[in-house]
């Protein structure tokens, strides 16, 4: 392993999240692509799998467990079924981590991090461990190495850390306190006086950067049909401030918004002449759109619809395409400024975007444009993406290469969609959307025996 260059050069995302103990799973790894399509049954686990996304994006937070968990004192509240509810049944601990992949013109390196959480009689860190490339003292060369590594402290007070100095011989010890993670503390406990502190301080950096970046998007219409003030232009987890994000797209970039107005045409069951704002006295925002009337020639008159009056699925669609066209500092990510010292500089973190049962509310002849939004729009680079979908119709839009990046939860486990016994006999009868929706496994003029697909269909849900 060798880590060159600049990080300035640099992009890093989370590339697998490891489920060690997890509400409902155990010793599971996800891999992220990109573009990470997530299906599976109902109460298999796909939302759990986002829930650990959040509680990682917590983790990075120097506050204490419990208000970063649980709550107290934070606008976005819990974390979804609290601290306790993160434990597998039966337990009061839980364990899961991330690889957070860093891409460099030069060559890609990976930093590991893993966590173990107890949460009676009150949430505290019990282990922590960070891994990554670290140059040798001596040498200057680089190495994969466990940066720190803690566990409970003498008396069982706080916690012990083994730090890395990049030399042979025993790791320098530090305590630090149980209330919160590792990850957070190591800024202010690093000097970065020296290069071992200084790639260790970097490797916290990197990895926070990407936990930070994940954005669970949960876009909510019916907070989209009220005044916004035009200054909250960073968008939030519900898309409850979409006008003025909009309105700033259309000052600051004009070929973006436009691209929003012409999908926003494209979905739309009503001719759409053009995106409007309407406003009040006191600078507060609402969308609106512009409706034509007649034969949409010029000179028809044209009526100007407001969100209040607008369809659930002509919101949530657009509040979806603006969350993909959004670069991460405009995304509320509910980032937290840590200082520290380094000598590389930052890579970027491009924003890892969450969103479950994408499809809600959009007609299936939809799913398509749906779906090429999202791809097109992690390619750019600027966004990775993990969706959740019951939709056959999307399924169905998938194309062959995309189906590498399905994940399927069922019993407890998380599979690619093409490593599922019975995948390749099962998509013989077509796409997977066609397989079924369209009745194929049924159809009684297959030559040979009829196949058997019930245990590949149970698996992903479409037996019902």
């Amino acid at each position: 392993m060798e880590k060159q260059g600049s990080d300035g050069e640099a992009t890093s995302r989370i590339s697998q999240l490891r489920l060690t103990a997890f509400k409902n799973f155990r010793e599971v790894n996800v891999p992220l692509e990109k573009m990470t399509v997530l299906t599976g049954r109902n109460s298999s686990g796909k939302s759990n799998i986002l829930d650990a996304l959040d509680v990682l994006h917590r983790l990075t937070s120097a506050e204490n467990l419990t208000d970063a968990l649980d709550g107290r004192r934070r606008e976005g509240g819990p974390v979804r079924s609290g601290a306790v509810g993160c434990a597998p049944h039966g337990s009061t601990r839980f364990s899961l981590g991330c690889t957070v992949t860093v891409t460099h013109p030069r060559g890609n390196y990976d930093y590991r991090y893993d966590v173990e959480l107890e949460t009676a009689p009150f949430t505290r860190v019990v282990s922590e461990t960070l891994e990554g490339p670290q140059r040798a003292a001596k040498s200057g060369r680089w190495n994969q190495q466990i940066l720190v590594s803690a566990g409970p402290g003498s008396g069982g007070i706080g916690l012990d850390a083994a730090v890395s100095t990049g030399k042979r011989g025993p790791n320098r010890h530090i305590v630090l306190r149980d209330d919160r993670s590792v990850l957070s503390q190591l800024p202010a406990v690093l000097l970065g006086t020296t290069r071992a502190d200084r790639d260790i301080l970097d490797a916290q950096r990197d990895v926070a950067a990407a936990l930070r970046s994940t954005f669970h998007f949960d876009p909510a219409p019916s907070l989209m049909r009220d005044w916004v003030p035009l200054r909250e232009t960073q968008l939030r987890r519900t898309g409850e401030n979409l006008a003025p994000v909009l309105r700033h797209l259309q000052d600051q970039a004009p070929g973006t918004f436009s691209r929003l107005e012409e999908l926003a045409r494209q979905i739309a069951d009503c001719p759409i002449r053009a995106l409007e704002f309407s406003s009040t006295d006191t600078g507060d925002i609402m969308i609106a759109v512009q409706e034509e009337h007649g034969d949409g020639q010029p000179g028809e008159p044209t009526a100007l619809t407001t969100a209040r009056s607008m369809s659930d699925g002509l919101l949530r669609f657009l509040a979806i395409a603006t969350a993909l066209s959004t670069p991460a500092s405009d995304l509320d990510l509910d980032s937290v400024t840590a200082t520290y010292t380094s000598d590389i500089s930052v890579p970027s973190a491009g924003a890892l975007l969450a969103v479950e049962e994408i499809e809600n509310g959009l007609h299936p002849s939809n799913a398509g444009r749906l779906l090429h939004l999202v791809e097109e729009a992690t390619q750019r680079g600027q966004v990775s993406a993990l969706v959740t979908t019951h939709s056959p119709a999307l399924l169905d839009a998938l194309s062959g290469k995309q189906l590498r990046d399905v994940l399927v939860c069922h019993h407890q486990q998380v599979t690619r969609l093409v490593d599922l016994p019975g995948y390749a006999q099962a998509m013989s009868a077509g796409t997977l959307g066609t397989v079924v929706t369209r009745g194929l496994l049924d159809d009684a003029a297959r030559p040979g025996p009829e196949p058997d697909y019930s245990d590949f269909l149970a698996l992903i849900g479409a037996d019902c």
